[in-house]
């Protein structure tokens, strides 16, 4: 946490607009909800092309 701190405080003082995020909330929900089903479908296939051997043995129902 202090290193975000200091990230943060680094960043303000070199002209990081914290506002952004705020402004762009709803942006940014979408693109990181839409990365995250892309990477889900992404582990999906490749599981399913993996072979016998790559699987965890409690995973192979």
């Amino acid at each position: 946490m202090l290193v975000t701190v200091l990230m943060v405080g680094a960043g303000l003082a070199g002209g990081l607009r914290l506002s952004y995020i705020y402004d762009h909330i709803l942006q940014l929900a979408f693109a990181a909800t839409v990365l995250a089903f892309s990477l889900s479908v992404l582990l999906y296939f490749k599981a399913l092309l993996a072979p016998e051997t790559a699987l965890a043995p409690g995973g192979n129902s």
